[in-house]
Formats: structure tokens, sequence, C-alpha cells
């Protein structure tokens, strides 16, 4: 081989190893995004409580915000207080949330917020959304910049749907995955 073959060799062969890095790079990002999100112990919602993250998430977006990650721990500690407030028909916040989160998988958190309402039980997520973001307080609690994990419940009670958010501040790796799958039922 002359040296013109070979140096022709060699960049050639440096071309195909940057191919292969970026294509490597490109397939394995979505993987490792996946593979990430995957960690956490996803919260099972219902429909109604699944359109309600999403407006949540679609409002954040919008502002640059990181969408928040719905966990089966935080959103077990919803479950019972909206059961709690369906049972007793009342509209409260929870005094044991920061006890509560700490015990469901959030050990580590930062910061929480809680969002607490009720509508008519035939009314929309849509309403709902639209209702918290209409008050300065829930409204800053959903597009806060600090939230990383959301948890969330709407009971069925008495004419009314009770719901409740809960929103923890923490480092990405900060949610105990083994907390599992929602135990509460009402």
């Amino acid at each position: 081989m002359t040296r013109s073959n070979v140096s022709i060799a060699r960049t050639a062969a440096s071309l195909v190893t940057i191919a292969m890095l970026a294509m490597a790079a490109l397939t394995a990002g979505p993987l490792v995004r996946q593979a990430h999100a995957a960690t956490y112990a996803s919260a099972h919602l219902s429909t109604f409580d699944a359109r309600l993250v999403a407006h949540i998430n679609k409002a954040r977006a919008a502002r640059g915000l990181s969408r928040l990650i719905a966990t089966a721990g935080t959103t077990d500690v919803a479950h019972g207080w909206s059961c709690h407030m369906a049972s007793q028909v009342v509209l409260a916040h929870n005094s044991k949330l920061a006890g509560q989160l700490e015990t469901h998988g959030s050990a580590l958190w930062r910061s929480y917020a809680e969002n607490v309402g009720y509508q008519g039980d035939g009314a929309s997520a849509d309403r709902l959304f639209k209702a918290y973001m209409n008050s300065p307080e829930h409204r800053a609690n959903i597009l806060d910049r600090s939230a990383r994990f959301i948890g969330v419940w709407s009971k069925r009670s008495s004419g009314f749907r009770f719901n409740t958010i809960d929103f923890v501040g923490a480092s990405s790796s900060a949610y105990n995955n083994a907390y599992g799958a929602p135990r509460r039922s009402c």
C-alpha cells in the first residue's frame, strides 16, 4: 500500500467509526431515557386523573419546566387524602403530608405542596385544571420549578368529585421505587 492509500484507508476508517458512534448515540438516547423513567414505580391513574396530569405537564412544558413524574407512593398518599375528604364531605389540606411522603417513597423530599379541590362529579378534568390554574396558589404549585414528582387521585362521593394533587420536590433520584404499586383503597 502506498502512503496515500494508507492515508485514505485511515480516513475512511475514522469516518466509519464516527458514523458508528453517532448511530449508537442516536439509538441509545431513547433507551437511556426509557430506562431512567422506568426506575420509578409508576402510578396507575384513572382516565380523569391521567388527563389532569397531562394538562399539568403541558402547562409546565409551555413554560420550559420539566414534566412531573406520577409515582406510586405519592399517588397513594393523594388517594388516601381524597378518600378522607370524600368520606367526610369536606375540603381540607392533609396536615400529615410530610410524614406520609417520607414513608411512601419520598423520604428525601426537599419541598412539597398540595392542591385540593372538588367539583360536581360529572365535571371534566379540563374544568378542574382550569379552576386550579385560575387560583394563584394552586397555579404556583403546578408551575413550581422545584417540583419533580406528583401524586393525584380523585374520588366521587355525595355528588362531588374530591381531588388531591401532591407535589414533591427532590433530586431526580430521590424517589424510592421499592415502594411499589398503590395500596390504598376506599
